[in-house]
C-alpha cells in the first residue's frame, strides 16, 4: 500500500476539518434557524388567541351597556304597559341593527312577550339568578356555535326586563380574523372535546385552564388555545388561533439555502488555504530530503539551502553541520588510507623484488648452491638503491619446470619454494648491505665467509 506524503495528509486533514466544521455549522444553524422560527410562530399564534379572546371579552362588555341602554328607554317602558306587541317589535328591530347585535328580546315574568333576531335559547339567556354581566350559551344543537348573552331589567316595570345576544358565528370569527391576522375559532366544550388532531392539546387547556401554545407536526399547524372565561371565572368554550407551518418553510428553505452557499464558499476558501498552507510547509521539507538522499548516496559537497521557519530552520542549521563533520571526517580517513595504501604497496614490491632475483644452481662438487639470476625489470628497495646480484662464472640457471605465475602471489609462493630448498640443504645465502646508498649485494656462499661476514658486521637475514 502506497504511505500518503506529508503535503497530502496535511491538505486531507485540513480540509476534512474544514468540512466537518462547515457541515456542523450549517446543520447547527438549521436547527437553530427552525427553533426560532417555532418559537417566531408560537408566539404569533399565542399573541393572536390572547388577542381574539380579549376582544370576545369586549363584546360581552359592549353587550351589557347595549342592554342597560334598552332597559332604559322610555319607549319601551311604554310599550310593555300597553303589552303592544308588534310596537315593540319594531323598537326591538330598530335597536338590534344600531348595535349589531345577534337578537334582542323582552320578557315579562319570564315569558318573551316580544323578539328580534334568529334562533336564540332566550330562556337560558333569561334564566335566574340574573347576575351583573354577560354568560355564554351553547347552542341548542351540537356544532352550532356559542351565544354571548346579556340581561338587564326595566326599572320602570319590575316584573319585566330585556335580554340581548350576539352568536359567535362564522361572521364574528372573521371579523375577529381580520383584527388578530390569523385564523380564529370559538368552540364550545362539547365541539372542543371531538376527535381532531388538536383534540389532546383542547383536553389540556380544558383541565388546566390556561393557554397553550404548541406545534402539531400531525395537524400541519401551529395552535395557540385560549379558555374562554365567563365573569363567574369558569371556562365556557376555547378560542383557537392557527398558522400552517408551510408558511414558514419557505422562508427557512431560502435561509438554509443561502447559508449553504455561504458554508461552501467560506469552505473553498479555507482548502485553498490549507493547501497552499500544507506546500508552504512541506517544500522546505522535501528540500531536505533531497539533501539527505545525496548525503546518503555520499554527495557531501552540495551545501544544505536555508529554508525558512524557526524549527526547519534549525534543523537545516545541524543538517549542514553534520555534512561539515562528515566531510572532515571522509577526508581524514582518505589521507589516513592513502598513506596506509603507500606503506603497504612499498612493503609488497620490496619483497617481491628481493624474492623475484633468487636462483638455485648444482655445483660440480656436488651441493646445491642458491644463485640469484638476473630479472630484465629490477625494483628499487625501501631505501631506493637497486638490489644487483653476481653471480660466479661456473653458475647455471635451472630449467624451469613449469609456466611461471604472475602476481603478487605467485612471487611469495615461488620465495617459499627456494626458502624450503634453501634448509633442505642446497645452499644457503649470504645477504650483503652495501651500507646507505649503496646497492645491496647477494653472492653464493663459500667457506670462510661467516667470519668475514661477522668482522663486516653483516648477518644472514632471519
Amino acid at each position: 500500500m502506497r504511505r500518503l506524503s506529508l503535503g497530502t495528509l496535511l491538505t486531507l486533514v485540513n480540509v476534512g476539518l474544514v468540512i466537518a466544521a462547515v457541515v456542523c455549522v450549517v446543520l447547527a444553524a438549521a436547527g437553530l434557524l427552525r427553533r426560532l422560527a417555532d418559537e417566531q410562530a408560537l408566539a404569533r399564534v399565542g399573541l393572536a388567541g390572547s388577542a381574539a379572546a380579549g376582544a370576545v371579552e369586549r363584546a360581552g362588555g359592549e353587550l351589557i351597556t347595549s342592554a342597560r341602554l334598552l332597559a332604559e328607554r322610555p319607549t319601551l317602558s311604554r310599550l310593555i304597559q300597553e303589552r303592544d306587541a308588534p310596537g315593540l317589535q319594531d323598537l326591538l328591530g330598530r335597536f338590534r341593527r344600531t348595535g349589531r347585535l345577534s337578537g334582542c328580546a323582552v320578557l315579562v315574568d319570564g315569558v318573551v312577550l316580544a323578539r328580534d333576531g334568529g334562533a336564540i335559547p332566550w330562556d337560558e339567556i333569561a334564566r335566574p339568578p340574573h347576575d351583573p354581566g354577560y354568560r355564554f350559551v351553547a347552542g341548542p344543537r351540537r356544532g352550532t356555535p356559542l351565544v354571548l348573552g346579556a340581561w338587564s331589567a326595566v326599572p320602570s316595570a319590575p316584573q319585566a326586563g330585556v335580554a340581548v345576544a350576539l352568536v359567535l358565528d362564522r361572521d364574528f370569527t372573521m371579523a375577529l380574523t381580520r383584527q388578530a391576522g390569523l385564523p380564529v375559532a370559538i368552540l364550545n366544550r362539547a365541539d372542543a372535546l371531538q376527535e381532531a388532531p388538536q383534540g389532546s392539546l383542547r383536553s389540556r387547556v380544558l383541565d388546566a385552564e390556561e393557554p397553550i401554545a404548541e406545534r402539531l407536526d400531525e395537524a400541519g399547524l401551529y395552535l395557540s388555545v385560549q379558555p374562554l372565561r365567563a365573569p363567574g371565572g369558569e371556562v365556557a368554550g376555547l378560542v383557537e388561533t392557527s398558522l400552517p407551518s408551510a408558511g414558514a418553510l419557505p422562508s427557512q428553505r431560502r435561509f438554509v439555502r443561502s447559508l449553504v452557499l455561504i458554508a461552501l464558499v467560506v469552505g473553498g476558501l479555507a482548502a485553498l488555504s490549507s493547501v497552499l498552507f500544507a506546500r508552504r510547509l512541506v517544500r522546505p521539507l522535501e528540500a531536505l530530503q533531497g539533501v539527505t538522499a545525496r548525503i546518503g548516496l555520499g554527495d557531501l559537497s552540495t551545501p544544505v539551502p536555508r529554508v525558512p521557519g524557526a524549527e526547519i530552520g534549525a534543523l537545516a542549521s545541524t543538517m549542514e553541520e553534520m555534512r561539515g563533520h562528515l566531510l572532515h571526517l571522509t577526508a581524514e580517513l582518505r589521507r589516513r588510507q592513502a598513506e596506509a595504501e603507500a606503506i603497504l604497496t612499498g612493503i609488497v614490491e620490496s619483497v617481491f623484488s628481493v624474492a623475484g632475483r633468487g636462483v638455485s644452481r648444482r655445483t660440480a662438487g656436488g651441493g646445491d648452491r642458491p644463485l640469484l639470476r638476473r630479472r630484465p625489470e629490477s625494483a628499487g628497495s625501501r631505501g631506493g638503491a637497486p638490489l644487483r646480484g653476481t653471480l660466479p662464472h661456473r653458475a647455471r640457471a635451472l630449467p624451469r619446470q613449469r609456466p611461471r605465475q604472475r602476481g603478487p602471489a605467485a612471487a611469495l609462493g615461488r620465495a617459499q619454494e627456494r626458502r624450503d630448498h634453501q634448509r633442505s640443504g642446497g645452499g644457503r645465502r649470504q645477504w650483503r648491505s652495501g651500507g646507505r646508498g649503496r646497492p645491496l649485494r647477494l653472492r653464493p656462499a663459500v667457506p670462510g665467509d661467516a667470519g668475514r661476514d661477522r668482522g663486516r658486521g653483516d648477518a644472514p637475514p632471519a
